[in-house]
């Protein structure tokens, strides 16, 4: 359903992101699950500097005392413009929470370890000690948590990303609107759209998720898909990567 929710269009949005078994949130409180299909790349954000892909995989976890046939993120690979026209690539998974990733231009891949920075060219790439992966530029801040899943012991100490994306500058000012899963919310409306979720109360012992966004967002969810071949691809169907304008979304088109 779409309800009016307060908020000031002038102010810097508030952040949107994934979590979990995802779920996904947008600054004005939208929100939706998203299962993806497995081993599948998805966009999370399009803007006309930064491009983010999640990379979803399905799992089987146990949550309290229900069997949950679900999915985590665990990857996330990101292209940023830098201030030289050039780009930066970073990549970051679960199962190698040690290292990320970082190509500039064509340059082979360089390793950036934990505790380690980069900074060049407008560009901020981190990875810390307590393994969260961050990258910045002057307008974006994606932020990539490798965490355990809930009940460590009982899944087997498995691993996933929770992923937040925060603007640094009024992007509702823009001339490029964001898109993507996560950036499609950042619609410069005052409504709050909530899609399909899954329901995790049911008594049933198993529980196998489905949502993939309906309702909340455009097109459908295999519009989002990434080419497998290179997580780094910027284009999809909502591509804002290097443009110079773009409207936002049409909330009132959602079906």
């Amino acid at each position: 359903g779409v309800q009016t929710c307060a908020l000031p269009i002038s102010a810097t949005p508030a952040p949107g992101g994934a979590v979990g078994d995802p779920h996904l949130f947008g600054p004005s409180g939208d929100r939706f699950d998203f299962k993806g299909k497995n081993a599948t790349w998805y966009a999370l954000l399009s803007a006309a500097t930064v491009s983010v892909g999640a990379y979803f995989v399905f799992d089987t976890f146990h949550m309290r005392k229900k069997l949950v046939h679900g999915s985590w993120m665990k990857g996330i690979a990101i292209t940023a413009m830098m201030a030289s026209n050039n780009t930066l690539k970073a990549a970051y998974f679960s199962n190698s929470s040690y290292a990320a990733e970082i190509r500039i231009g064509t340059d082979g891949m360089a390793t950036l370890k934990r505790g380690e920075t980069f900074e060049g060219d407008g560009v901020n790439v981190a990875l810390s000690t307590q393994n969260v992966f961050t990258l910045s530029n002057s307008e974006w801040s994606i932020e990539a948590k490798n965490i355990y899943a809930p009940y460590p012991r009982a899944n087997h100490f498995k691993t996933r990303l929770d992923i937040s994306i925060k603007p640094i500058a009024n992007v509702d000012a823009s001339p490029v609107a964001p898109h993507g899963l996560v950036g499609q919310m950042y619609d410069r409306d005052d409504k709050m759209v909530v899609g399909k979720m899954d329901d995790y109360m049911v008594k049933d012992k198993v529980i196998v998720t489905s949502a993939m966004g309906e309702g909340a967002i455009e097109g459908t969810a295999d519009d989002y898909i990434i080419d497998a071949k290179d997580p780094f691809d910027t284009k999809f169907k909502f591509s804002r990567f290097g443009l110079s304008f773009a409207p936002p979304r049409d909330v009132s088109l959602l079906t």
